[in-house]
């Protein structure tokens, strides 16, 4: 691989569909990076807003600031992989245009890719849901423990975890999610290597991405806060709180459900070639768990799908047959009863067995 300086260009990609009113603080959170050597590559996804004005103001402010319209697959992946192909950086980094770094994110990145000699670092961030005030999720004491386990387990340099090997294999087992492509630094000769995004999916498409170069590349964790993610009601995931939702009431929005119920398949979906992807890995070593454990995921994932379409008796008889075809639990055995003769359920035990998230 080339050498890599702390004056090297890091080009970042920012993919938009109508953020006219929330791109500014992603793009003045670019322009208050105390690393100067960037270019910003906004891509927008044929906005029908006013978000080509907004940005054209911030073009005409800085040279850096690109702006150009996507020619690829409508999508993430598409507006993502048209920006990579625009880079004429050494490193790529990615932020959303609803999303803001911290000051000190690019500054951070360089440096420790050079001083740990890796090819690509990750870090922690804040999350914000909606009104709520911002909070940082890995301070709890449990996780603190678990990334200090990592450190040991994989090494470190200084606070930041270093991964060689075995990171696919601990990414399917991790409880918890540490990697981010907003924190995303990665050299660009890479991507070159290992593929672009997958513009079919448009739920899972960063994950995949992200886990191409697990274990061909060596990683950096920094377990610091770098950015903010903001979960609004336009996220193609994150569009309400997961951890509010009634189960039971879900029905009477017949158009939130249609969400929770469309982004649930592209879950399953993306699991699924996580199964693939476990088959094919000459790295894993434990695969039978591995595929236990995805298929533990999706079974439940129809499983709620089940539970929460089950006024509809023929869609929730067709998600719970998946449910119990993939991994037999005692959940969907009680809603199959249900369905098929009208069992009462107790309401408070079924939904332990939910993954609303």
């Amino acid at each position: 691989m080339n050498d890599i300086n702390d004056n090297s260009v890091v080009s970042i990609v920012m993919p938009v569909f109508n953020r006219e009113s929330l791109i500014s603080t992603a793009i003045q959170s670019v322009l208050n990076q105390t690393y100067s050597h960037w270019e910003l590559i906004v891509i927008d996804d044929r906005s029908t807003d006013n978000t080509k004005q907004v940005v054209a103001n911030y073009v005409k402010q800085d040279s850096r600031i690109q702006y150009f319209v996507n020619d690829r697959t409508q999508g993430p992946g598409g507006a993502r992989n048209c920006g990579i192909l625009k880079a004429q950086g050494e490193f790529i980094a990615f932020l959303d245009s609803d999303d803001e770094w911290f000051n000190y994110h690019l500054k951070d990145s360089v440096r420790t890719i050079n001083e740990a000699q890796v090819d690509i670092s990750f870090a922690l961030w804040w999350i914000k849901q909606q009104n709520n005030e911002p909070f940082y999720y890995y301070e709890h004491p449990l996780i603190v423990k678990y990334l200090e386990d990592l450190r040991n387990k994989f090494g470190a340099y200084g606070e930041t975890i270093i991964f060689d090997k075995g990171l696919f294999e601990q990414y399917l087992n991790d409880q918890i999610c540490l990697y981010h492509i907003n924190t995303m630094v990665v050299k660009k000769e890479l991507i070159h290597i290992y593929g672009l995004f997958n513009e079919v999916h448009n739920v899972g498409e960063d994950s995949e991405f992200m886990i191409n170069f697990f274990d061909k590349c060596k990683v950096a964790l920094i377990t610091k806060p770098h950015f903010i993610y903001y979960e609004s009601p336009d996220s193609l995931y994150f569009f309400c709180n997961r951890y509010e939702l009634d189960p039971d009431s879900l029905y009477q929005d017949e158009k939130l459900l249609k969400k929770i119920e469309d982004t649930g398949l592209k879950s399953i979906k993306f699991k699924t070639l996580l199964k693939g992807k476990v088959e094919e890995s000459d790295h894993v070593r434990d695969k039978k768990n591995c595929i236990l454990n995805i298929n533990s995921g999706i079974g439940t994932k129809y499983y709620t799908l089940s539970y929460l379409n089950r006024r509809d008796k023929k869609v929730a008889l067709q998600y719970c047959r998946l449910s119990h075809r993939i991994k037999p639990t005692m959940f969907n055995r009680l809603l199959l009863c249900h369905l098929y003769v009208s069992i009462p359920i107790r309401k408070e035990f079924m939904k332990k067995g939910l993954d609303l998230y």
